[in-house]
């Protein structure tokens, strides 16, 4: 065999005759075959296994002669065996050698180094972007485990401030040190929630829902948070909602909520006291107008602005300008990355204008469709809890605590709680104290369960409505709160099917919140938990309106 070399042929297209040398040459005679006979046997001798098909369906001298119509030269690779059994690399090259097109001229060529080189090359990219991609997958779990790990100490600082601030009225000035460390603890919390979710957002993990976004309730939401801020600083904040806007989409409320609070947190930190921020959407041309529409936010400001050089990098990770500065405004630099890459993510635009000294504009530009009536009686219950305001946004970049705002739960007073009694499952004794002594404090009996399996065994062996609910946490030993909760759910006990459970855990992606969902619960509140959250929370489900 000599396909081992270099070696020429020429094939008359007509007859498909086929005339080969070989080299080195072993004649100067050219030796003569039937191209689809050469090539059959050359199929089955030579070409490597994993090539065969490949080169079977390529090497047609109709397929050939027809592709040479279009282009000049018919190349393709193959493996090939060697003299000594080795694996080569060969190129074919066909061509037509005059101009009646009759006549085809085949050279082959050993490319065997050159792909070796190329494989190397890929195979060393290759196993670069598993390392890298590798790297991304343990930064995400390693920042997704500390976040529990976080999350269950800050629920317990936050919940002792609480217990203490109650005991300190009379203490002026232990009560506003009580009031820094709740600060503290909250602006911790934020950056917690921006790193994880610049870290869902790089791995490509971010869930993005599509529920009812109700304009004038979304901006009411947001004005619950941002008014306050502002008044603390005085600064005149007005929003205006335009009249061409049309009153319903569907897309992600809490993104969309997320995004407005952090420019509009940032909006209220960078301006001065007395200063101006203002909000306003409207409605642009969009050529798909029956069933989208464009939607113009934008977030100005009269404040500090922001220097031109640095305008390219606003949205960069960890990016601060002012900073360097004014170290009482430090934040994560987190904020506008994340909104800029929640915007991308919904398909709109964001963009920023800026005179130092004089103030900024944020320009968001997103597409949505309109929302269907007939959608109502299709969303499930994780939307409800995200509309609601079970679950509450991220903290805005910013060191000043959100105002809680009404969500538009039930609110009841002690005497209403009194009677009722809560089964409270968590592995964490010092959550379990805390927890407990606030739930005491309004009124409430409390049964401990510290795994999931005891949480069950409590349960099925209590007597028909000896429990109101049940707060569960859903990482334990033994059984993890989601496998309680479809335990209970299955039991033959008369309150299986009814009793309201309520995941209180420190686990805060939008996966958790559907697992728990999926699992029976009715609700899920994220660790540290907002006190006021949780009492109106469990109030609505005791009263029944939930």
């Amino acid at each position: 065999m000599f396909f081992e070399y270099d070696h020429l042929a020429y094939i008359e297209v007509d007859t498909g005759t086929f005339y080969y040398v070989q080299y080195p040459l072993e004649s100067s005679l050219l030796k003569k075959s039937e191209f689809d006979k050469y090539i059959s046997l050359f199929l089955k001798a030579i070409v490597v296994e994993e090539d065969r098909t490949y080169a079977k369906e390529q090497l047609v001298l109709k397929k050939i002669v027809k592709a040479l119509e279009e282009r000049r030269f018919y190349t393709i690779y193959l493996g090939v065996y060697g003299k000594k059994n080795e694996y080569q690399r060969k190129k074919f090259t066909f061509t037509f050698v005059n101009n009646e097109k009759n006549i085809l001229a085949l050279s082959v060529s050993d490319v065997t180094d050159f792909y070796t080189a190329e494989e190397e090359k890929r195979e060393s990219l290759h196993n670069a972007l598993e390392m890298a991609q590798n790297a991304n997958f343990a930064k995400t779990e390693f920042l997704s485990r500390m976040s529990h790990e976080l999350r269950t100490p800050l629920n317990a600082i936050m919940g002792l401030v609480i217990l203490a601030q109650q005991k300190a009225i009379e203490n002026k000035e232990l009560l506003e040190n009580l009031t820094k460390i709740n600060s503290s603890a909250h602006y911790l919390l934020s950056i917690i929630n921006d790193v994880l979710d610049m870290s869902r957002i790089e791995s490509g993990k971010l869930h993005m829902s599509k529920g009812l976004i109700v304009i004038k309730e979304l901006v009411a939401k947001v004005n619950a948070i941002i008014e306050s801020q502002a008044k603390q600083k005085e600064i005149q904040y007005t929003w205006e909602i335009a009249e061409s806007v049309y009153h319903s989409f569907v897309g992600d409320e809490l993104k969309l909520q997320q995004v407005l609070i952090n420019i509009l947190g940032n909006a209220v930190k960078f301006t001065p006291d007395g200063g101006k921020v203002h909000l306003l959407i409207e409605q642009v041309f969009f050529f798909n107008t029956e069933q989208k529409r464009k939607l113009r936010i934008t977030i100005s400001d009269t404040g500090i602005g922001i220097e031109k050089k640095f305008l390219p990098h606003i949205f960069d990770a960890f990016s601060q300008d002012v900073l360097k500065t004014r170290s009482e405004l430090a934040g994560t630099g987190l904020g506008l990355a994340i909104s800029k890459n929640l915007i991308t993510i919904m398909g709109g635009t964001i963009s920023v204008e800026s005179v130092e000294g004089e103030g900024t504009s944020f320009v968001i530009e997103l597409v949505l469709p309109i929302y269907d009536e007939e959608m109502e009686n299709k969303k499930n219950n994780l939307a409800r809890f995200e509309n609601q305001g079970y679950m509450l946004p991220n903290a805005v970049d910013t060191t000043a605590i959100p105002a809680k705002e009404d969500n538009g739960l039930v609110q009841m007073n002690t005497s209403f709680y009194r009677g009722n009694r809560i089964l409270l499952v968590d592995d964490n004794r010092m959550n379990l104290d805390v927890a407990e002594q606030l739930l005491i404090g309004r009124g409430f009996s409390i049964d401990i369960a510290t795994n999931g399996k005891e949480a069950v065994e409590k349960f099925e062996n209590s007597k028909e409505g000896f429990y109101n609910l049940i707060l569960m946490d859903v990482r334990m030993p033994q059984m993890d709160g989601l496998e309680a909760t479809r335990k209970i759910r299955s039991l033959e006990h008369p309150n299986a099917q009814s009793i309201p459970i309520i995941a209180m855990t420190a686990n805060a992606f939008a996966e958790d919140i559907k697992a728990t969902q999926e699992s029976g619960m009715n609700a899920h509140l994220s660790k540290p938990i907002d006190t006021e959250i949780l009492f109106q929370t469990i109030a609505c489900f005791i009263s029944g309106f939930c």
